[in-house]
């Protein structure tokens, strides 16, 4: 099945004298609707009382197309006033007639950079100015009397201000009001446009109106563009308005137009078939074989709707992407937990200063970046993001980023369950913006949420006030500030993705997921790890298979350890990557207690998950160490002696609401590094970098792909006068180094030096032995309650036993031997100083 269509006819191609005349011609020409013509110096403002009549008796006029000899942009100020007075008096009439846009465009005829004398007399910066100003007073006329005025990009022999879909979206966003958006003409996107597939989903969000001509000018079908491809992509953003021909024609009007309306009716109706020169690949079929019973348990009654869209998405995606492959994670594989600004440099790009101090001291030590958000922002230290599309300028450019993933795989994270408040989503949400309409959860007293589940102690609902006076309630999981996108309407889902493909064009071989498992509510659950969450990552996972094979999928849910496997699915089908939660807390653990019981007991029930998943091991993040995953697995003493070392070092505990109003213990916050040692035993560099040795020791051995937070490798301390002077706890963890002072510490801080040297000769070795493959075996072993150990690739020719010493007591293994492949020594049997370490190939082997 295709889709149903709504077509509009120009009214200058009508037989009739009243407009109840001219809709009898339309109808019997096969169309929906008739677009006017809005002629200035006030002939359409005086046409009222027709149009008042002919919307009385039922004639569908939506939109006006302007006709007038001078337009906003003009150069001449005095016309440029007239022609917004004559475009406001246009809106008023559509407002009064029940229509809903009118178009305009920057201007036409006046002037063309191509054309002599080829320099404008007017720079582009003024320019700019005269379209906001223009543009944004008709906006403001438009939102208040509720229709739409939309600019039209013309081409370049036509106009020099703007010529492109992805120039008009810049004006609006600096608008920003809901009332302005775009009107797309095919034909002046066939010159401009490189693709116009692309444009159009690039633009989809400020698309308000669309019209039909040929690359010749001609009526759709007389010319060479691909209208199946065009019609596919304009239902996959989901536009549903009028398409309205405005072209000349190649014969007669009764004769050309029903031929040409039969065309595209025809081609509409069996769109999802992809053009032939669109198809990249012969698993579209598979694809869709795979996604459509996701998408009908999710949107039972929309689900034909949204997989259109999803394999139009994924589609192009796809063929921009053509010859994309991404790189599966070996022993090799290691991740640097980053900022895109924790490094610095003054006058510098911070994106550049990272990439190049990466360059200099760390190499080929890591082969991974993940970079947390480097998106606008304006809260959460990132994770408030403003826009998903555009990198924050006090970081750098795209083009940073593509410089960074020249050297480095990167991570991208999409934070997909919450936006700022201040998101043009959000705030075009509040204003009434049809665009984001159910973008966002309203209060509903019917919607139970007793149950709900969430890692925050503040209010779950905040208000908002609205442009028009009133306010409104909205769901907040994560606080006032972090404002939930509501995916149960499928155009947020569709956006979410577009999102997705997008970091994928821009160089991501991995994506974060953020707090995923708040992602969809439901009345009476506790709207967390609900089943339409896991299969909107399954989703995900299949259309970045499809795009861009082998890019890593991750999720990022702090939760107790069953309840976070749970996001490898199948192990085929879901999470690539899953955070190892519980290990931070367990290994800490360890160190604290003397005893290894509880972390070996853990690990033992780890085992390989498939050829295509495994875990994300970390100890430290930018966030604290979270003690959810540790529920069931340790004592409320041992939980509690983790609260208690963390408040010795001035450290903070926070908090997370339970189901029943009762609070517990969500994370820790404090340096990992500091928190291995007693507030004692920070006097000595030596032990603490000794102690920070030995718990990465157990990280790197442990199954999966390893992630270093970049104040770890680099041997960092607690920043408390960061975490007070910001009122912020998790500050404590997040202190921006100094570039220069970094590389200094590097070669003379004992403490920085040591730990730096002694974790890179660890990622070392371990690059080197196909034993800590990632989808290998681990076999955890209890030799000694004082020391972890772990047996990787057993009974293969690759075996390599690791084994750590958690205590100050010198540890005898008397039931392991062989040679130390850090250290080149042979052991027989195995003598582990206190917290010493070493990773063992037998002898035997």
């Amino acid at each position: 099945m295709g889709h149903t269509i709504k077509l509009a006819v120009q009214e200058q191609y009508l037989r009739g004298d009243t407009m109840a005349q001219k809709w009898e011609h339309a109808q019997a020409l096969g169309f929906d609707a008739i677009e006017l013509r809005g002629a200035g110096e006030g002939r359409f403002a005086a046409r009222l009382p027709e149009l008042r009549a002919a919307a009385s008796a039922g004639v569908p006029m939506p939109t006006v197309c302007v006709e007038m000899l001078h337009f906003v942009g003009d150069f001449d100020p005095d016309r440029r006033l007239d022609a917004i007075k004559q475009m406001k008096s246009q809106l008023s009439v559509m407002a009064d007639i029940g229509g809903r846009l009118a178009m305009s465009p920057a201007s036409y005829g006046m002037f063309s950079t191509r054309l002599p004398p080829f320099i404008s007399p007017r720079s582009v910066e003024d320019d700019r100015a005269v379209l906001l100003d223009g543009f944004g007073q008709l906006a403001e006329h438009a939102q208040r009397l509720g229709v739409t005025i939309a600019i039209e990009p013309l081409n370049r022999y036509e106009n020099h201000m703007i010529n492109t879909l992805g120039q008009a979206v810049d004006l609006c966003e600096q608008v920003g009001l809901p009332s302005f958006g775009i009107a797309a003409d095919t034909y002046h996107m066939n010159i401009e446009e490189a693709d116009l597939v692309k444009a159009l989903n690039d633009a989809a969000r400020w698309i308000r109106h669309i019209q039909l001509s040929d690359s010749n000018r001609l009526e759709p079908g007389a010319g060479h563009l691909d209208w199946s491809a065009l019609l596919y992509a304009i239902d996959a953003i989901g536009y549903r308005q009028e398409l309205a021909f405005e072209c000349r024609l190649s014969g007669e009007v009764d004769g050309v137009l029903p031929v040409s309306v039969q065309h595209l009716r025809q081609l509409a109706s069996s769109s999802l078939m992809l053009p032939t020169h669109r198809r990249i690949s012969s698993d579209i079929g598979d694809l869709r074989a795979t996604v459509a019973p996701l998408l009908a348990s999710i949107y039972p009654d929309r689900s034909d709707e949204v997989c259109r869209r999803i394999l139009a998405l994924a589609d192009d995606y796809a063929y921009r992407l053509r010859g994309r492959r991404s790189r599966r994670p070996t022993q090799s594989t290691t991740y640097l937990i980053t900022y895109g600004d924790a490094i610095r440099r003054p006058s510098e790009t911070a994106l550049h200063t990272l990439g190049e101090v990466l360059k200099r001291h760390v190499g080929d030590v890591v082969s991974d970046v993940h970079l947390l958000p480097m998106f606008p922002w304006t809260s959460d230290d990132g994770f408030a993001v403003v826009d998903y599309r555009k990198v924050n300028p006090a970081l750098g450019t795209w083009d940073d980023i593509a410089a960074l993933a020249a050297d480095y795989a990167v991570m991208f994270d999409f934070v997909a369950n919450h936006v700022s408040s201040s998101s043009p989503w959000f705030v075009g949400w509040l204003a009434g913006d049809p665009a984001y309409d159910g973008f966002f959860l309203e209060h509903d007293p019917e919607f139970d949420v007793s149950r709900v589940i969430r890692p925050r102690t503040t209010p779950l609902f905040h208000e908002y006030g609205r442009p028009d006076g009133t306010s409104v309630s909205v769901w907040t999981t994560f606080g006032h500030d972090q404002v939930d996108v509501n995916v149960a309407t499928p155009r947020a889902l569709v956006e979410l993705t577009d999102v997705l493909l997008g970091y994928v064009e821009h160089g991501a071989s991995a994506v974060r997921l953020d707090a995923i498992g708040f992602l969809w509510k439901e009345s009476g659950t506790t709207c967390l790890h609900l089943p339409q969450t896991h299969a909107i990552i399954k989703l995900w996972r299949a259309v970045l298979e499809h795009v861009a094979p082998e890019t890593q999928l991750l999720t990022e849910t702090n939760v107790p350890h069953a309840e976070n496997v749970a996001y490898f699915g199948d192990g085929q089908d879901e999470a690539n990557l899953v955070y190892q939660f519980a290990l931070p807390p367990l290994v800490l653990h360890a160190f604290v207690s003397g005893r290894t019981t509880e972390l070996s007991a853990w690990a033992s029930g780890i085992g390989t998950v498939s050829p295509t998943a495994t875990w994300f091991n970390f100890l430290a993040s930018h966030d604290g160490i979270g003690l959810r995953a540790t529920e069931g697995i340790l004592s409320d003493d041992d939980r509690q002696a983790l609260v208690d070392r963390t408040l010795a070092h001035g450290g903070k505990v926070s908090m997370a609401v339970r189901p029943d109003g009762n609070q517990s213990v969500y994370e820790l916050n404090i340096n990992y590094l500091d928190a291995l040692a007693t507030p004692e035993e920070l006097r000595s560099d030596t032990l603490v970098a000794q102690k920070a040795l030995a718990a990465h020791s157990i990280l790197l051995a442990f199954l999966g792909v390893p992630a270093i937070y970049y104040h770890s490798l680099f041997g960092s301390r607690s920043d408390l006068a960061g975490m007070a002077a910001s009122g912020i706890s998790r500050r404590i963890n997040r202190q921006p180094l100094d570039a220069d002072q970094l590389g200094v510490e590097l070669q003379h801080d004992p403490r920085r030096r040591a730990v730096f040297a002694g974790i890179s000769r660890l990622l070392e070795v371990r690059g080197q032995h196909a034993a800590f493959a990632p989808y290998g075996s681990q076999q955890v072993e209890n030799h000694d309650h004082r020391a972890f150990v772990a047996r990787r690739a057993s009974g293969t020719p690759d075996e390599v036993v690791c084994a750590t010493n958690v205590t100050s007591d010198t540890v005898t293994l008397p039931g392991l031997s062989g040679i130390d492949v850090i250290r080149g020594e042979e052991f027989s049997p195995l003598v582990l100083p206190p917290y010493g370490f070493a990773w063992l190939r037998p002898t035997h082997l």
